[in-house]
């Protein structure tokens, strides 16, 4: 659900949760899959990549509705 609505579940180690608990702003970055609170280094994190796409390109919804194009394709060629 958290992709379906645009949000992006981040893992990171506790000790590092630990330390954005009292950032007062933490900027994700999926594309380079790092994150930076309170404008500090760089954290890496490491996103699934379909789901990474779904959230670059706009959601699920989005992703389905690109790929109908193919699927017409497909189903006419059989």
């Amino acid at each position: 659900n958290a992709y379906t609505n645009a949000l992006v579940p981040v893992i990171v180690p506790q000790a590092v949760a630990d330390e954005l608990m009292g950032a007062r702003h933490i900027a994700i970055d999926v594309v380079n899959e790092t994150l930076r609170a309170d404008g500090g280094p760089a954290i890496a994190f490491t996103l699934d990549p379909l789901r990474k796409q779904f959230v670059l390109g706009g959601g699920f919804l989005k992703y389905l509705a690109a790929k109908i194009p193919a699927v017409r394709a497909w189903e006419a060629a059989r």
